[in-house]
């Protein structure tokens, strides 16, 4: 689990600028379930790396930034 300094804060290295499903669930508080399904339907920026999705932590955070 991402500490409130993880979430907000600046990645601490290269690995930490992208984030798997779950990663991305808890940055944004919401759930797996929901982050696929945004990601699914084109409406989260991520990619699908094989069967699983990646987030860039910086995308995301400027995505939930513009949906304010």
């Amino acid at each position: 689990m991402l500490t409130e300094d993880e979430a907000l804060g600046d990645p601490g290295g290269p690995d930490e600028a992208v984030l798997t499903g779950v990663e991305a669930a808890e940055l944004l508080r919401v759930s797996v379930k929901t982050v696929l399904r945004l990601a699914r339907d084109g409406e989260l920026p991520g990619r699908k790396v094989g069967r699983e999705w990646r987030f860039a932590r910086a995308d995301l955070l400027a995505w939930l930034s513009s949906a304010a």
